[in-house]
């Protein structure tokens, strides 16, 4: 039976998203004018196997979230938790979006997808470190600091630092589970043509993540700046009673919104592309 009710984006993420943000509110990304406390709750798995999709979450807010968005310099050194991690992730958005229908999806990748849910599941379960195929990626983000002749929008920075957000992407012969946490990126492949395209940002059983170079598909930044744009269409409907709620916040608490995560983010974004960062809506 499916009676508990599991966090698909685990709720370390959405605390660090208030403590940092410039009001200590938050705002639903398909719902901007409503503010939030928490991230969806879906049914996924009995309560008897509910903690072992949460065992790993500790671990990674303790050794790699939290250091990470305090330092992006941060070396980070990894055992299981961080596979296991990976495929529960994925796994979870992946079973929500399956039931959805997966639409955008070919027959051949619904054949994949349930067998990419299954080998998550075994590597959730202990049963494996193996998931064959269905690789488990993360990209560490940081801002951008030049955008001379690139795809960037003038809100890529917010994006990048601040976004949080879930999709399952898929085109002809590619298909991959999406799923951004802030400044982190976790990718599971349910089928791709050259995964060699994706270089230095594997998860494996154990390794150390560190600052350096790494490779992604250029469809993939492609794919980022087209989220962003996104973003912004959406921060665009915010009202205007709620425009005013947010800067009265700010300015209730000037020095917290100085300081913030949000306000540096915007900051970065004003230095690139000027005047055209403020045609974005302001955000919490």
């Amino acid at each position: 039976d499916l009676e508990a009710r599991s966090h698909i984006i685990p709720a370390f993420v959405f605390e660090y998203l208030r403590e940092s943000s410039g009001t200590g509110f938050m705002r639903s990304g398909p719902a901007p004018n409503l503010r939030v406390q928490d991230g969806v709750k879906q049914q996924l798995l009995c309560n008897e196997h509910e903690n072992l999709l949460s065992r790993s979450e500790d671990e990674v807010a303790e050794h790699l979230f939290r250091p990470y968005h305090a330092d992006t310099s941060v070396v980070v050194s990894y055992d299981s938790w961080l596979s296991h991690f990976s495929a529960s992730l994925c796994w979870r958005v992946l079973f929500i979006f399956s039931r959805l229908g997966l639409n955008n999806c070919s027959d051949e990748q619904k054949a994949l997808v349930a067998q990419a849910l299954d080998r998550w599941k075994e590597v959730i379960l202990g049963h494996t470190a193996d998931v064959g195929p269905f690789e488990l990626h993360r990209v560490r983000m940081d801002v951008i600091k030049s955008a001379k002749g690139s795809i960037w929008p003038p809100n890529i920075n917010r994006y990048l630092a601040r976004a949080i957000e879930m999709d399952v992407p898929a085109k002809p012969s590619s298909a991959f589970v999406f799923v951004k946490l802030c400044k982190l990126i976790f990718v599971g492949f349910i089928q791709t043509k050259h995964p060699d395209e994706w270089m230095n940002t594997r998860v494996d059983t154990s390794g150390v993540i560190r600052p350096g170079s790494f490779g992604l598909p250029t469809a993939f930044g492609t794919f980022l700046a087209y989220r962003a744009r996104r973003m912004a269409e959406l921060q665009a409907q915010i009202s205007k009673k709620q425009k005013s709620k947010i800067e009265a916040s700010m300015m209730a608490d000037v020095e917290r919104a100085a300081n913030s995560a949000s306000f540096e983010a915007m900051r970065h974004d004003v230095a690139m592309f000027g005047r055209d960062a403020f045609d974005d809506q302001p955000a919490e």
